[in-house]
């Protein structure tokens, strides 16, 4: 099945507001998970966490996701509504069977198709756990694309990793880097009725904001996690631009560096 960009996150949109019972401290406080730095975290303690979002209106909605979290264990519980009855439950879900260090704490649930949603609501509960950290929330809606990445796509890391070596003794002063950051690079067919997502996608990102990439919506939750990426869609002084390849088609290629 063919993947998709995170085309809109409302999590960031003005007018939001986030609420956790329990409350986190004052130096990890609930505005980080709005950060597009998802190292910058907050704390939620407690066995049972309950955390809230008001978007501040109705917007359609099929991604639901927190990033950067040290959440391994446990299980967790989306619920979405537009102010009624709940209209979305993803029912109990593992998140040790969903989440490891490979995914870089990535927990991610894709709904069937976007529905309107405008309180969203996350169930955390893990009595083994005293606290957890959350990265960044994101509430959205995908571009779905039509065909799948192209054969030859490139998966793995970025190494930021230092081996100095002097060059008159030959000996070597490594300095490891905190994270050697995950990337994919690959190329996308594009049919007709991508461009003007893609002209969206671009327009509201640029080079300064990030988007979810996930290569294929039929992957299994833990893999799907595993290489879905938190990234930006283009690089400075890129030429981000569709190329022509047939009649009915075009073509873009796409490096994604994971933001950290």
């Amino acid at each position: 099945m063919a993947g998709a960009f995170l085309a809109n996150n409302w999590a960031r949109a003005s007018g939001v507001v986030i609420s956790s019972a329990p409350a986190p401290p004052a130096s990890l406080p609930l505005s980080n998970l709005l950060d597009p730095q998802p190292r910058v975290r907050t704390r939620l303690a407690g066995s049972s966490v309950i955390l809230s979002a008001d978007l501040g209106a109705v917007q359609q909605t099929d991604c639901l996701a927190i990033l950067s979290t040290t959440i391994r264990a446990g299980t967790y519980r989306w619920q979405v509504s537009t102010g009624g009855a709940i209209t979305y439950n993803t029912g109990t879900l593992s998140a040790s069977d969903h989440t490891d260090d490979e995914a870089a704490g990535a927990l991610i649930t894709i709904l069937p198709a976007a529905i309107p949603v405008r309180y969203v609501q996350l169930d955390l509960s893990d009595s083994g756990a005293g606290t957890r950290d959350i990265g960044l929330l994101v509430i959205g809606r995908l571009w779905r694309l039509r065909y799948g990445h192209q054969y030859g796509i490139r998966e793995g890391r970025l190494i930021l990793d230092q081996r100095e070596r002097n060059p008159l003794t030959g000996a070597e002063f490594v300095s490891p880097a905190l994270a050697n950051p995950r990337l994919a690079s690959f190329q996308v067919p594009l049919a007709s009725t991508d461009r003007s997502e893609h002209r969206s996608l671009l327009r509201t990102l640029g080079a300064a904001g990030e988007t979810l990439w996930i290569p294929a919506l039929d992957l299994s939750p833990i893999e799907r996690n595993r290489r879905a990426l938190w990234g930006a869609v283009a690089a400075p002084g890129d030429e981000a631009a569709i190329t022509r390849s047939s009649f009915p088609l075009g073509e873009r290629g796409f490096r994604l560096v994971e933001r950290l």
